[in-house]
């Protein structure tokens, strides 16, 4: 399981961006992420998102065979 899918990896080797009145700035997606701990997105089961901001649900396409929890607010 992974809690929260972080910025769009669209942010990747950009200058820090000014993104809803917030700096952001991205060094390395989740897939490269998970590569260091040797895993794949096929090998995530479960996602879950605290909420739907742009900074917790960035890269959750990555994940399309995984289970989404998420609120019911969300």
């Amino acid at each position: 399981m992974i809690w929260d899918m972080g910025l769009s990896a669209d942010l990747l080797k950009l200058p820090p961006q000014l993104v809803h009145n917030h700096t952001v700035v991205l060094q390395a997606s989740l897939q490269q992420q998970l590569a260091l701990l040797g895993l794949k997105p096929d090998d995530v089961n479960i996602i879950a998102l605290s909420h739907k901001h742009f900074d917790h649900i960035g890269q959750a396409a990555v994940f399309p065979n995984a289970t989404l929890l998420i609120g019911k607010e969300d």
